[in-house]
């Protein structure tokens, strides 16, 4: 997005701005600001410069990009962008380090950007989403092995066999076929 400054040399006001603002904070080579002569001014040894003052006073010049005899531009970088409010502007001509022409002030806005820093979580999120978070969770979980005689409280364990080798019978249970076990995996669905 280009935004032209028209300057009128003759008495040195610009007379035309595309936009009142040079940019949002924090941006970097989004926006650039071309300026346009309605003479031909900005000849083969003529650098033009672009003179600013920031917000919180501080002057700097920047060299911009010579397109013609009548225009010059230059692609707004994060360092014109740090401070938000009011950028006072001046263009500016330079020739065997002599000021040839320099433009009225004029003011362009850095405009204010929120910046987040964090994604907005899902007010609903989805089954998968919730998966994956439990995943992370138990992958994040510290398991230390313990000793059973060393826990503070012990479950109760009433009527069974901690040793050897039983078949399913001689514990009350019965095989099930896969059947039976699709049944019940489908009732759980």
């Amino acid at each position: 997005m280009i935004n032209t400054i028209k300057i009128n040399c003759e008495n040195r006001f610009y007379s035309h701005k595309d936009k009142d603002f040079i940019g949002v904070s924090n941006e970097n080579e989004v926006e650039k600001l071309r300026i346009e002569l309605d003479e031909e001014k900005i000849i083969e040894n003529t650098i033009p410069y672009l003179e600013i003052e920031f917000p919180d006073m501080t002057k700097k010049i920047i060299q911009m990009n010579r397109k013609s005899d009548t225009e010059a531009e230059i692609e707004i970088k994060n360092s014109l962008l740090k401070q938000e409010g009011c950028l006072k502007l001046q263009f500016v001509l330079i020739n065997n380090d002599n000021t040839v022409f320099k433009s009225e002030i004029f003011e362009l806005k850095v405009l204010e950007a929120i910046n987040a820093t964090e994604n907005l979580e899902d007010d609903y999120p989805g089954i998968l989403t919730r998966i994956d978070e439990l995943e992370k969770k138990v992958d994040n979980m510290q398991f230390d092995t313990f000793n059973y005689d060393n826990l503070q409280n012990k479950p109760q364990i009433n009527q069974v066999e901690l040793d050897g080798n039983k078949e399913l019978s001689e514990l009350g249970l019965k095989e099930m076929t896969n059947s039976e076990i699709e049944k019940l995996l489908e009732m759980e669905d």
